[in-house]
């Protein structure tokens, strides 16, 4: 089961989308400021983080960006869901490394179905990298072996 990381700091909004993705079958955690939130994620490593922007303290074009500098989040799939519709707030987040950007209010299809195409994205990436090492590692082996 995913583990989904929300940090939002409208607490109504917080336990919709949480409450939103359980029923959808994923293990979801809330932080309802920024700063909480990247503790969160640095202590459980969720497979995906769902982040507002315009929050108190920490923003989350910091959060994002404080993830994506820590190589143990960098490649966590991060979706904002925002009211900020301007293209500059959407172009800022995507240029700093968001996965998706979902505009409040937004519909709960489109949520679910963002986040279901973010990890499933993100599996073929590891699955990618898994056949990627394995084939190293036979590389290795048989010039270990012919060396020997």
């Amino acid at each position: 089961m995913a583990q989904i990381l929300v940090i939002e700091d409208e607490q109504d909004i917080r336990e919709n989308i949480i409450e939103t993705l359980q029923l959808n079958g994923f293990d979801v955690q809330g932080a309802k400021d920024g700063e909480r939130g990247l503790m969160l994620a640095k202590s459980t490593h969720p497979d995906l983080v769902i982040c507002d922007i315009m929050m108190p303290g920490m923003d989350g074009f910091a959060v994002l960006a404080a993830m994506r500098e820590d190589d143990s989040l960098a490649a966590v799939p991060f979706i904002f869901l925002t009211a900020l519709a301007d293209q500059d707030s959407m172009r800022h987040g995507m240029n700093d490394g968001a996965d998706d950007y979902i505009v409040k209010p937004y519909a709960t299809q489109d949520l679910v179905a963002a986040v279901h195409s973010r990890l499933r994205r993100a599996e073929a990436i590891m699955d990618e990298a898994h056949h990627q090492i394995d084939e190293l590692h036979a590389h290795l082996y048989t010039m270990v072996e012919n060396d020997l």
